[in-house]
């Protein structure tokens, strides 16, 4: 068989002819986008860069409200606010031109602050695209200032100073990358005066239990924010936004009476003692609160402490220890009232006319209601006594008679009348209703009970 032959894959002349002028052509090309890129570079590239650069936001920093302060009645500082101020570190910055300002950076980070020079140079070294580490939080003023005033020396003039200032100068210039922001700290000058009363706040202004709780939103204010940019004459400019500080609450609370009511109740507690003890004092013209104790307090700078029994207990338990610590008893418990009810069942009867001051009424020690035989506490009875008397005498009889005269309809009238279905509206948080019978459910054994102050709770 005779053998086929292979296909010549040699470049004709026609074919090199066409390379070479496609090949001539993209250089061709290539050369006058190149001198284009460097005719705009030289004639208008200042003119781009600053356009670009101008639109850049380089930089921001929140600028934090002040939360309103708490004044009592007489303008004595309750619960005002600390600036604080959080260490920032910019590896990025420090590890400039070959980490020349890294050495002198961290001498003057443990200098000033006594910070471990290894930790230091482990954190900046870990994160060396990093603008932003956070290093310390919460530091006060006083630890700042005596470094902040070390950093205003590199804005000062060596000329004509002493060697040693000079060398201090000198220094300060090769600090670079570490920053300051700043936040407030809530403080409470009283520890745990009122501490109910008052409330705290936790992280991000957030008011718990109180008058921060109640007026949280008001005395809260709005963040504002310091913009830096590049101008057209690309200077670095800074436009603010000014924070809107929280307005001030003016309680009704009188400091000093707190002050007596609490040290009075401590005592009280210390010497005789009982599960709840609270004591409220009231303008009774106007229902301004003048003080309001539940013992024991605890401190609002530290609200979250307990004891070292108390924090061996698992979380769940913690937390109701906490909420035990913290709850105000004085208005988010209802209580039964006793004898102090007496009063609007007395109301009641005067008002409907089914009772006067001059009636007479009989106590042998107690009264057989139905099926049951409801004491006085008086045992062996008051005998006979007009209602006047009865009321002197916190007669249990007399109470029970006068509520069975007024009857349930009578008696549930003046409640509604006098508010106690009703909470009183107090700008606390977390106020109790009263419990009371339904009106439907009332027999002659708990209208006869009602009547001073038990089986009902407000």
């Amino acid at each position: 068989m005779a053998k086929k032959k292979k296909a010549d894959r040699r470049l004709t002349t026609p074919m090199k002819g066409k390379l070479i002028l496609v090949f001539g052509g993209i250089i061709f090309l290539f050369l006058i986008l190149v001198v284009k890129l460097c005719y705009v570079t030289a004639t208008k590239g200042k003119e781009y860069e600053t356009a670009v650069l101008s639109q850049q936001k380089h930089d921001s920093t929140i600028l934090p409200f002040e939360r309103g302060k708490i004044y009592d009645r007489n303008g004595n500082i309750l619960a005002t606010n600390e600036k604080i101020y959080t260490l920032i570190l910019e590896p990025q910055n420090i590890l400039l031109q070959d980490k020349k300002y890294e050495e002198a950076t961290i001498n003057a980070l443990h200098e000033y602050f006594g910070f471990s020079k290894n930790k230091l140079k482990k954190t900046i070294e870990d994160n060396p695209y990093s603008y932003y580490e956070v290093y310390k939080k919460n530091m006060t003023y006083d630890e700042v200032e005596k470094f902040q005033k070390f950093l205003d020396l590199a804005d000062a003039s060596a000329k004509g100073v002493s060697k040693a200032k000079k060398a201090k100068i000198e220094s300060a210039k090769m600090v670079k990358g570490v920053s300051f922001e700043e936040d407030y700290k809530r403080v409470y000058p009283y520890n745990s005066l009122a501490c109910r009363v008052l409330g705290y706040t936790s992280s991000g202004n957030v008011g718990n239990w109180g008058i921060e709780q109640y007026y949280n939103s008001q005395l809260n204010g709005v963040n504002g924010r310091a913009y830096y940019y590049f101008n057209e004459e690309l200077d670095q400019e800074q436009s603010v936004k000014e924070p809107k500080n929280g307005n001030s609450v003016v309680s009704t609370i009188d400091m000093q009476i707190q002050k007596i009511i609490e040290q009075k109740l401590k005592d009280f507690d210390d010497k005789i003692g009982s599960k709840v003890t609270n004591i409220l004092v009231m303008n009774p013209q106007n229902g301004e609160i003048y003080a309001m104790v539940n013992v024991p307090e605890y401190d609002l700078n530290d609200p979250f402490s307990l004891s070292a029994k108390k924090r061996k207990a698992n979380s769940k338990k913690q937390q109701e220890y906490l909420n035990k610590k913290w709850r105000n008893s004085c208005l988010n418990d209802t209580y039964e009232p006793g004898s102090v009810f007496k009063i609007v069942t007395a109301t009641a009867g005067l008002e409907s006319s089914k009772v006067s001051v001059n009636d007479h009424f009989n106590c042998p020690g107690f009264r057989i209601v139905e099926d049951r035989k409801i004491r006085c506490h008086k045992v062996g009875g008051h005998g006979s006594e007009t209602f006047k008397e009865g009321v002197m005498n916190s007669c249990n009889p007399v109470f029970m008679d006068v509520g069975a005269r007024v009857g349930v309809d009578g008696m549930y009238q003046t409640f509604r009348q006098l508010g106690l279905f009703e909470k009183t509206g107090i700008d606390l948080p977390g106020e109790a209703s009263s419990i009371m019978h339904q009106k439907k459910n009332v027999g002659a054994v708990e209208l006869a009970t009602m009547s001073f102050g038990q089986s009902i709770q407000i």
